[in-house]
């Protein structure tokens, strides 16, 4: 009877710890073409919570406290997303999120040599 108890109360404290926090989920996508970007960083700024999307770009942020957050979405070669989220307890908030091509233009550079004799 003894070892039941410590089971269900075991039990109970991992619901109520499920309860008081929350989980961010969704896609992410290229804004053109509507394609999803795959090993994309998504995270919450300042934290340690964060995920990488899968070859679907899916990413799920598990087992976050609640609060208000920076969701941030960064993948090279496309501009840096920024979201501003509030999440309470229990709470499960799906997204789908969009990155645009970064424009970034370099300027012209030209390259020359000798040949030197030895």
């Amino acid at each position: 009877m003894k070892h039941f108890l410590v089971v269900l109360s075991f039990s109970f404290i991992s619901l109520i710890s499920i309860g008081q926090s929350a989980i961010v989920k969704g896609f992410v996508y290229e804004k053109e073409t509507g394609n999803p970007i795959i090993f994309t960083n998504v995270y919450l700024e300042n934290t340690s919570y964060g995920g990488v999307t899968d070859v679907n770009g899916y990413f799920a942020i598990n087992r976050i406290p609640a609060g208000t957050y920076n969701l941030m979405v960064t993948f090279l070669g496309y501009d840096t997303l920024r979201e501003t989220i509030t999440l309470k307890n229990g709470e499960m908030m799906t997204k789908q999120l969009y990155l645009q091509k970064s424009s970034i233009e370099l300027d012209v550079f030209e390259v020359s040599s000798e040949k030197q004799e030895a």
